[in-house]
């Protein structure tokens, strides 16, 4: 029998500056489990979970976000207007 780990789930919202000076709110999930990893991934619908360990702080994670944001945003823009077209 395999005991379950224990896991927190909270939610973050990214803020990107557009080159237009605007920003964009991206809402974030976060999951921390028992892990040394971190994952990002932003699925079909535009969903973006962090996956991250249970000890990382919120400014780790807030930093995190930020150096990827670029590459957050790309992935949720593509996934939000890929699903508008269906």
């Amino acid at each position: 029998m395999s005991a379950k780990s224990a896991s927190l789930q909270s939610d973050y919202h990214l803020h990107v500056s557009l080159s237009d000076g605007s920003t964009q709110d991206v809402p974030c999930n976060i999951v921390r489990s028992d892990r040394k990893s971190y994952s990002i991934s932003v699925d079909q619908k535009g969903t973006v979970t962090l996956h991250a360990p249970l000890q990382a702080s919120e400014t780790f994670i807030s930093e995190l976000l930020q150096n990827k944001s670029d590459w957050i945003l790309s992935k949720y823009s593509a996934a939000l207007h890929a699903a508008s077209l269906r």
